[in-house]
C-alpha cells in the first residue's frame, strides 16, 4: 500500500522570500502575465500527439512493455519482484471529444497483461479506466473525474511486493485565476482501495492485505502568487480522513498548513515545500504523529547536453505489520542524463531510502534502509522509446524479522506510439 498522506506543507524557504518581496519591484516588467491555465497547455500538447483526428474527436494510443519490479516514480525494485513477476504489457488508449475551446471531454482505457511465475500464481489481465470533463472558462478551470482500476501495483513500503489493487476514485480539481499572477488551486476526492484475494496476491502477505483496505477523503486548497520574475510563492492547507473497515485501529485524520515556492526558468525548475502536519488516530492508545514533513525536486541543465535531476522527501504512511500506527519514510534520488546523440541518452541513477518507526519492537526502534545505484540508456525513435537500467539493490534492517535483500536488478522498458 502506498497511500498519499503527503500533499505536504510548505514553509521555511517561502518565509525568507516573502520578507524581501516588496524590495524587488524592479522585476515587475519581467513577471509572467500569461493568462492561460497550465492545464490548457497540457491538453493542447496531448491533442498535438493524437495519431487519429476526425472533427472534434482525437485518439491517442500507446503500447508499453515494462518491468513490474519497479514503480512509476522510483527505480527502486521491490524485494519479491524477481521471485514472482517478470514483466507486463499495457496499451493506454485515450479518446478526446472537444466540442468547443471551453469544454474538453476524455475517456481513457488501459488494458494490461502481466506474466507471473507459475509457482507463485498465474498470468493475469488488468485494467484502468478514467473519465474527465474539463472546463476552461475565463477565470476558472474545472476537472470533474472518475477512475477505477483492477491491476497489479508496486508497493515499496512495508509490504514491499507487487500486489493486485482494486481502486475507485471520484473527485474534482481545478484552478481559479484571480489575476495573471494569482491563482487558487483546489482538489477534493473520495477513494476506495481494496485488495481482492481472488486475484494474484503474494502468499507471504496475503493475510495482511485485508487490513490495508481503506476509504479516504482528501481536500486541498492552495494559493499561488507569481511574486518574482521566475519565482512563485504559495500557501496550502489540507485535510484527510481515513477509515479502515477491517482494521479500525488505523482510522485517523490528518491536517496540515504550510508554504513553499516554485522557481521556473523553462528548462530549469526547482520546487520546495515543507511544514508541520498532524496525524490523529481515533483509537485510544495508538501513538499520534506531529512533526515536519516536506519534499523538494529540481531539474538543472549543467551543460548543453547534460541534465541533473534530484528529489527528496519526508512523509509518513500507515503501518499494519506491528504495533506502530505509522512510520516515517525518507527518500532521496538523483540522476545525471547525457544526450549523446539526438536519439541516444545515457544516465546515472542513485536512490536511497529509510523507514523509521516510533514505537519500539521489544527494546528496538525499527529502522529499514535501502538503496539502488545503477546506469542506463534510452533510445528514442520516431514512434518509440526503448532502453534499460541495471544496478545494485540493497535492503537492510535492524530487526530480525524484517526482509533483507541484495543483488543486481535489471529494468527493461519499451513504448510505442502509432
Amino acid at each position: 500500500m502506498k497511500m498519499r498522506l503527503g500533499g505536504v506543507v510548505r514553509c521555511a524557504a517561502a518565509l525568507t522570500l516573502a520578507a524581501s518581496a516588496f524590495t524587488i519591484s524592479a522585476q515587475e516588467g519581467l513577471r509572467d502575465r500569461d493568462p492561460t491555465f497550465t492545464a490548457s497547455k497540457k491538453i493542447a500538447a496531448a491533442l498535438n500527439q493524437a495519431f487519429a483526428h476526425n472533427g472534434p474527436f482525437y485518439l491517442l494510443s500507446h503500447f508499453q512493455i515494462f518491468d513490474l519490479g519497479y514503480s512509476d516514480d522510483l527505480y527502486l525494485p521491490v524485494v519479491a519482484a524477481s521471485k514472482a513477476v517478470t514483466f507486463a504489457v499495457s496499451a493506454p488508449q485515450r479518446l478526446y471529444f472537444v466540442p468547443s475551446r471551453k469544454a474538453v471531454y476524455s475517456v481513457e482505457f488501459t488494458p494490461s497483461y502481466s506474466w507471473v511465475r507459475k509457482s507463485a500464481g498465474q498470468n493475469q489481465f488488468g485494467w484502468t479506466v478514467r473519465g474527465d470533463a474539463q472546463y476552461l472558462l475565463n477565470h476558472l478551470y474545472l476537472d470533474l473525474y472518475a477512475q477505477g482500476n483492477n491491476d497489479l501495483r508496486v508497493s515499496t513500503a512495508e509490504i514491499n511486493r507487487v500486489v493486485t489493487e482494486r481502486d475507485r476514485e471520484a473527485g474534482a480539481r481545478g484552478e481559479f485565476k484571480y489575476s495573471t499572477r494569482t491563482s487558487v488551486l483546489f482538489t477534493a476526492d473520495h477513494r476506495i482501495s481494496r485488495y481482492p484475494l481472488d486475484r494474484f496476491q503474494p502468499i507471504e502477505v496475503a493475510t495482511l492485505l485485508p487490513r490495508l483496505e481503506h476509504n479516504q477523503n482528501d481536500y486541498r486548497v492552495s494559493l499561488l502568487h507569481k511574486t518574482f520574475a521566475v519565482t512563485s510563492l504559495l500557501l496550502a492547507a489540507e485535510h484527510s480522513d481515513y477509515k479502515f473497515p477491517n482494521f479500525s485501529a488505523r482510522d485517523a485524520r490528518r491536517t496540515y498548513t504550510g508554504a513553499g515556492f516554485i522557481w521556473d526558468r523553462g528548462r530549469e525548475r526547482w520546487h520546495f515545500e515543507a511544514g508541520p502536519a498532524k496525524l490523529d488516530f481515533k483509537a485510544v492508545g495508538v501513538k499520534d504523529f506531529s512533526g515536519v514533513i516536506g519534499n523538494t525536486d529540481a531539474t538543472f541543465r549543467v551543460a548543453e547536453r547534460t541534465i541533473f535531476t534530484a528529489a527528496a522527501s519526508r512523509d509518513l504512511d500507515f503501518s499494519v505489520i506491528n504495533n506502530n500506527g505509522y512510520f516515517v519514510f525518507d527518500r532521496a534520488q538523483a540522476s545525471l542524463g547525457y544526450l549523446a546523440t539526438s536519439h541516444l541518452t545515457f544516465r546515472l541513477i542513485s536512490e536511497i531510502g529509510r523507514d523509521r518507526y516510533e514505537v519500539p519492537e521489544g527494546s528496538i526502534f525499527r529502522r529499514d534502509q535501502f538503496s539502488f545505484n545503477g546506469v542506463g540508456w534510452d533510445y528514442a525513435a520516431r514512434h518509440g522509446l526503448g532502453g534499460f537500467d541495471v544496478g545494485y539493490y540493497r535492503r537492510t534492517s535492524n530487526v530480525l524479522n524484517a526482509e533483507r535483500e541484495h543483488g543486481i536488478r535489471l529494468l527493461a522498458h519499451l513504448s510505442f506510439t502509432p
